[in-house]
């Protein structure tokens, strides 16, 4: 049984750059309908989504990915921010996956609080015993950034949907491919979104059509953008997207706003994004 497993970027799916709670429903049917037409063909995924303007607003407004403080009144402010996140995450989810329904795929909700549990703020453990069961009957999960509990210094913390690739890469068997759908064309030498850039009139950024492990890269992950995000933004993701690769998988970075890039990506056809190859690089070959 090989999975693909597909993380579509909060900044795709919601209205992220506006900060308002607001799904772009046309860009979720429109991937959804490019992963159907692969599961025709026998394709089996998972598909996990970021948290977008539903989540990272809330989440810097209360603090909860910080150190908790003992004084009463602090304390229950960040309770009061887990509940709300939690909440609007859960609300999130039900929303995409009514939207894959609509595409007519067999699409469930799994609630991550639920099954996750970190450790000083990193994923420690998924119970992922009904995510296989679910792929084994052609039922897609549809999985999530969110609050957990933390069984270390604080009583909870952020789990990103690019931990929960990772940690699933690494404990489901056959993964073929992991797709990170982005709201830029892939992997770029330097922010693409920096207007800091374009004014001081340096060369545009660039995009890397192919990453090969082991070969040294310059890429600066400083992000000067306005977004509010507390999860560790490119940086994070090139460390996550990097030990998918390690493990032998093929990871991909294409643009969720342009149709089809997805599904070449996922097929093999030719796409405008960022292909990271396990194996480093035959120089041999012309």
């Amino acid at each position: 049984m090989c999975v693909n497993i597909v993380k579509l970027g909060g900044s795709v799916i919601t209205e992220k750059a506006k900060g308002e709670q607001e799904i772009n429903f046309r860009v979720v049917r429109n991937l959804g309908l490019e992963i159907k037409s692969l599961m025709d063909q026998g394709e089996k995924f998972i598909i996990i989504h970021g948290a977008g303007s539903f989540g990272h607003v809330n989440a810097q407004k209360y603090g909860v990915n910080r150190d908790w403080s003992i004084e009463k009144s602090a304390y229950n402010r960040k309770l009061s921010g887990v509940v709300k996140i939690q909440n609007d995450m859960h609300n999130l989810n039900f929303m995409v996956v009514s939207t894959l329904m609509e595409c007519g795929i067999k699409a469930v909700g799994v609630c991550t609080n639920n099954i996750s549990v970190n450790r000083n703020k990193k994923l420690s453990y998924m119970y992922i015993d009904n995510i296989i069961k679910y792929l084994e009957h052609n039922i897609v999960p549809v999985i999530y950034g969110d609050v957990v509990n933390d069984i270390g210094r604080n009583p909870f913390s952020i789990t990103s949907g690019d931990d929960i690739i990772l940690y699933l890469s690494s404990n489901i068997n056959n993964v073929r491919k992991a797709v990170f759908v982005m709201d830029v064309d892939g992997v770029y030498d330097r922010d693409p979104k920096s207007n800091i850039e374009i004014r001081r009139r340096q060369r545009k950024p660039q995009l890397i059509d192919n990453i090969y492990m082991g070969k040294e890269l310059n890429i600066d992950t400083r992000s000067r953008g306005n977004v509010k995000d507390v999860t560790q933004r490119m940086e994070g993701k090139l460390k996550s997207i990097f030990e998918i690769a390690s493990l032998g998988i093929d990871v991909y970075c294409v643009n969720g706003f342009v149709r089809e890039r997805l599904k070449n990506a996922l097929v093999g056809h030719s796409f405008r994004g960022t292909h990271i190859h396990p194996e480093a690089k035959d120089e041999n070959k012309s």
